[in-house]
């Protein structure tokens, strides 16, 4: 039994609901011949903005029009989900404060496995994540409660990593409330570590907060605009790299947010803010978030994109050096955007294609199990005919699970 399109979901919505298309497009403020092409799957439904306008119009989450989380026979996106179910209890079976079920082990060690699974996020390496997080879960809780003094204050940073991976992971494979537990569990402790250690944390809660509806965008821009002017102000240092980076993330996930929540003046000001940080403070690499200035070209391009401006995403993807991106995780999911982007462009689909098999080829599961990179191939497999980019088009498909 193969999955349903993003068109297909529509459609079984709309009968439903019993109504026609012009009154769904109407209730999500888009056009009709718009709504119909998405219907089609002649246009893909990899928009955050329209996606929530819609799960609006159908009183339903969002992820019921995404088909997300849905399961994998593709081996290694199957083994990778296979680990979650222990991730989800780990999660919910610990509390801040108050010690987890299992043996204490030393602190040395629990850092030295957060340093490891960092390693995997950024690699994508989802199984060899997915195995390694619940016992640091519950071990690193654990730690924090029984531990003193500096021994305590590593565990509580570890915690923060781990919570954060284990947010991103969930995220990667769209179960929403769980990347959210996570997050904001990052800053509960976070809370008590001070620093600036809250900007990491909340960095991680607003990514955690978009796939989440119209409101939950509405919280994620709050968050990460008062978190960025907080960290504005922030003179510590988060493992190593100045506090003026979480600053700068933290402007660049605003204008993210800003862009998607209709708020593109306040998203070109926070976007300035980050550039003109990134001049002064030059690429620096906090184990939780990336900044400097090709990070500001990442945004500047993903803004774009969400705010529907094509062309202009593409100008800025134009000026990144790929190569430079030494984050596997980072890199595809630039490749995925600006894939989107040029998916938009008439004539431009087969460049589309092969910026898809860039980021598969560094982190094959992170383009596989992404939302909008399924929906922009349905979409071209849907409108592409020549054969030159049918062939890479269908394999792509494929290794993504679905009907080519």
């Amino acid at each position: 039994m193969h999955e349903l399109t993003d068109g297909q979901r529509l459609r079984e919505l709309r009968a439903i609901r019993g109504k026609n298309m012009r009154q769904i497009a109407g209730l999500a403020g888009i056009s009709a011949s718009y709504y119909g092409r998405l219907e089609r799957d002649e246009q893909p439904l990899n928009s955050r903005s329209t996606i929530c306008a819609l799960a609006a119009a159908f009183e339903v989450a969002p992820s019921a029009l995404t088909g997300q989380p849905s399961q994998s026979t593709d081996p290694a996106m199957a083994e990778a989900q296979a680990t979650l179910p222990a991730l989800r209890v780990a999660l919910v079976t610990t509390e801040f404060g108050k010690p987890a079920e299992g043996a204490r082990r030393p602190v040395r060690q629990l850092v030295a496995e957060t340093q490891q699974a960092i390693g995997y996020r950024t690699d994508c390496d989802f199984a060899a994540l997915g195995r390694i997080l619940p016992s640091l879960v519950t071990g690193l809780h654990t730690a924090v409660v029984q531990e003193r003094g500096e021994e305590r204050v590593e565990a509580m940073q570890a915690l923060i990593h781990t919570l954060v991976s284990a947010s991103a992971l969930m995220h990667a494979f769209s179960y929403s409330m769980e990347a959210y537990t996570a997050s904001d569990r990052a800053v509960q402790v976070a809370t008590e570590l001070g620093d600036g250690w809250t900007a990491v944390a909340k960095f991680s809660l607003a990514h955690a907060l978009l796939p989440m509806g119209n409101d939950a965008m509405a919280h994620a821009y709050r968050i990460a605009s008062e978190s960025a002017d907080v960290a504005r102000s922030l003179t510590g240092r988060i493992e190593g790299d100045p506090a003026i980076a979480a600053y700068g993330s933290l402007c660049l996930v605003s204008a993210l947010t800003a862009a998607v929540t209709g708020r593109a003046a306040e998203a070109d000001e926070r976007l300035a803010a980050a550039a003109e940080v990134a001049k002064r403070a030059g690429d620096c690499s906090p184990t939780v978030a990336t900044f400097g200035p090709t990070n500001v070209l990442l945004y500047q391009a993903s803004t774009a994109l969400e705010r529907g401006d094509y062309e202009e995403s593409i100008r800025f993807g134009d000026s990144v050096n790929l190569a430079a991106i030494t984050n596997p995780e980072r890199a595809a999911k630039f490749c995925i955007d600006r894939g989107r982007a040029l998916a938009e462009v008439r004539g431009r689909e087969a460049d589309a294609v092969a910026e898809f098999r860039k980021g598969e080829a560094l982190a094959p599961l992170r383009v596989r199990s992404n939302n909008f990179a399924r929906a922009t191939v349905t979409g071209l497999l849907n409108r592409v005919c020549r054969e030159a980019v049918s062939h890479d088009l269908r394999g792509l498909a494929y290794r993504m699970g679905m009907t080519a």
